[in-house]
């Protein structure tokens, strides 16, 4: 390892890798010194490429084989490759990057031991030119910091961490001050750069418990736990640099304040920018989409997975993620971030930072309406209480004016929540996680609103589904992520049941789903298909008594308890998968689906499905007995089994006074938890 030769060298630390087979070869190695010679190795061979890759190879084997015994030697070596390559371009900093990362995951203790890693974390952070390698770097500490104990940081490091991610926020100098002229190996770097860093480092660390807990440990905000957490005195946090950035005006400090706020919010216009209002009304009434969703349209129609839209249909849930981000919002909202945002909007009106703040505090507005409810009212009613307010500057007939302009601004991007393309809808649904339901002032019920532009967007929708256009047998070439994206809107659209194209569509559907269609021989990926039928079977139950779409799915029932039947469960057409994906299965799922609602069970009612149900008043509950159910679930018992010829005897004898406990018994080992609650 001494040898002046780069082969001999190359060779020995070749030689070194198959030598440490266990961790007592490596203990003595270590006792040896031998680590030091691989950093002189690693250290002096700056030319030489093959020697460091070597090297680093070395290491890679070293952290995998023995991670809680690598030598401060390793990782220090790691870091001044780290530091080198920020200030000269080194060829071998990502990858010593790299190392460290894996080595935090594994073993934090070591790395933390070395006073150099946060910072050179926290500098790595802000200059790196790729802003997901930001966003890994900014959950790898967050992870970090989540998995040591308080006592193992001290409270002045964390800080200092912190501090430097948050300096570009406070230091309208800071970019300068870096050495930005020296190249750059990992690619192009700009100064704008910096705080587009620190924006994502603050984002992805509000997004976690150990951000989110450093921030609420100052004494001064809404929501306190620094007695709780004992983290000590925090100087700085994220909430606080945002108030200060935004006093420093004409900046690009203040615009990058604007879009954390944005971010918090989860408005996806955060990078967009609006030159006048009418880029605006654009970009609200769906002529302007988000250059970051152009790809997801495709011919005006949004080509995503219903079970998605499904999922973001409600707006009653939200993810951990949304929920960390709801508390630092909170604070915000509590200490009078809309009242500062205000104040800069009336100034000038018309200026373009202006404007993406007006439909900023619109949105803050919808936002603590849905999530902070009566806690935060006092703080976000309306901007008619914030432009009544004491705090606003109002003196003169030019400012009150300013302000009945944005007044009106404000009010009128309200009116297009309610107003906006159904096109657009499904955007505000899936990607920006927030649905325009009403605010307190409108009288018109949310899904009235959007029923103009449901009835035309599904007719224009249906011509692409090709399921009109081309015959049964070629089912293959129908378009389902379209036909599924149908069957979810059908039910918002008043009087659907009278449209003869959308007859026709759910008879076309329901005939691939009958006994004797092309369903029951699918043997991959069927369970996609059968979500169509659950949401048809959705749509057809809200249909009238005397309207096509009962008498569709009245006449699917009658054929399908035809097949149902005990000896057609084992010997029947609907056998021809394997025994535990038999088509039976799914067509129990479409009977389920119906049992969940109150017109579902009306319409099992009329087909004969149901025997009986009825609701206690102590458990609040329905409690159904379906006939074909009980004689479905001896299908997959073995011949022998009791429970089979249990259900086989109780099935056929409908007046046994044993029959009931029975099936509850078997309904509680054998239905999923779901139907059991059913």
């Amino acid at each position: 390892l001494l040898d002046e030769e780069s082969e001999i060298r190359l060779v020995s630390l070749l030689c070194l890798r198959w030598l440490l087979r266990s961790l007592d070869d490596f203990k003595v190695a270590v006792k040896l010194g031998i680590d030091h010679l691989v950093v002189r190795c690693f250290e002096t061979a700056l030319d030489d490429d093959s020697d460091r890759i070597a090297c680093l190879r070395l290491f890679m084997y070293i952290i995998d084989r023995f991670p809680n015994d690598v030598p401060t030697s390793i990782v220090k070596s790691l870091m001044a490759v780290i530091f080198h390559g920020q200030t000269e371009g080194d060829s071998l900093a990502m990858a010593a990057l790299a190392l460290i990362c894996e080595l935090t995951v594994r073993h934090r203790v070591i790395v933390l031991h070395c006073n150099s890693f946060l910072n050179c974390i926290s500098r790595q952070m802000l200059m790196s030119p790729f802003p997901r390698q930001v966003q890994c770097l900014s959950y790898l500490m967050c992870y970090f910091f989540n998995s040591i104990a308080a006592s193992d940081v001290p409270v002045n490091h964390r800080s200092a961490f912190y501090y430097e991610l948050l300096a570009p926020l406070m230091e309208p100098n800071y970019g300068k001050s870096l050495d930005l002229e020296k190249p750059q190996h990992n690619g192009p770097f700009k100064s704008d750069n910096v705080l587009n860093n620190c924006r994502i480092a603050i984002i992805s660390s509000l997004r976690t418990w150990s951000g989110l807990i450093h921030c609420l440990s100052v004494d001064n905000l809404p929501i306190s736990c620094r007695r709780t957490v004992d983290l000590g005195e925090i100087e700085n946090c994220p909430i606080t640099c945002i108030f200060s950035a935004l006093r420093i005006e004409d900046s690009p400090i203040q615009k990058t304040a604007v879009k954390i706020l944005c971010d918090l919010a989860l408005a996806d216009f955060a990078d967009e920018e609006f030159s006048c209002w009418d880029d605006v009304r654009a970009y609200k009434t769906g002529t302007r989409m988000s250059s970051l969703y152009q790809s997801k349209v495709n011919e005006n129609f949004i080509l995503a997975d219903a079970e998605l839209l499904k999922k973001f249909w409600d707006r009653k849930r939200m993810d951990l993620s949304d929920l960390c981000l709801t508390f630092s919002l909170y604070c915000l909202v509590q200490r009078g971030i809309l009242q500062i945002l205000c104040r800069m909007v009336i100034v000038d009106p018309d200026d373009p930072l202006n404007i993406k703040i007006t439909v900023l505090i619109e949105e803050i507005l919808n936002t603590g309406f849905h999530w902070f409810k009566n806690m935060t009212l006092k703080s976000a009613l309306g901007w008619d209480q914030l432009y009544d307010s004491q705090n606003l500057p109002i003196l003169d007939g030019i400012l009150k004016n300013r302000g009945l302009m944005v007044m009106n601004r404000i009010n009128e991007l309200r009116a297009y929540r309610d107003q906006m393309t159904f096109k657009y809808l499904l955007f505000d649904l899936i990607y920006r996680r927030s649905t325009p339901k009403k605010f307190a002032s409108h009288s018109e019920p949310y899904g009235t609103a959007i029923q103009r532009c449901n009835k035309d967007y599904v007719l224009k929708l249906i011509p692409e589904t090709k399921v009109l256009s081309l015959n049964m047998s070629q089912w293959q070439e129908w378009d389902w992520l379209l036909i599924d994206h149908a069957m979810s809107i059908l039910p918002t659209i008043a009087e659907f049941y009278e449209e003869e194209t959308f007859v026709k569509l759910t008879r076309t559907v329901l005939q691939f789903f009958e006994p004797q269609g092309p369903f029951k021989d699918i043997c991959e990926d069927y369970r996609s298909y059968s979500r169509v039928c659950c949401k048809l079977m959705n749509v057809l139950s809200k249909a009238p008594v005397d309207s096509a779409m009962n008498q569709q799915l009245q006449g699917f029932l009658k054929n399908l308890l035809i097949e149902l039947s005990p000896e057609n469960l084992y010997l029947g057409i609907l056998c021809k998968r394997s025994l535990d994906t038999t088509a039976a299965v799914d067509y129990f799922a479409f009977i389920f689906q119906l049992s969940s609602t109150k017109e579902g069970l009306e319409q099992l009612c009329r087909a004969g499905v149901v025997d009986r149900f009825y609701c206690s008043p102590a458990q609040k509950q329905f409690i159904i007995c379906i006939n074909f159910c009980a004689q479905g679930w001896y299908f997959g018992f073995a011949p022998g089994n009791p429970s089979r010829s249990g259900a086989q005897k109780y099935s056929q004898k409908a007046n046994d006074p044993l029959r009931m406990p029975f099936l509850r018994q078997q309904s509680r080992r054998s239905l999923p938890c779901a139907a059991q609650d059913r």
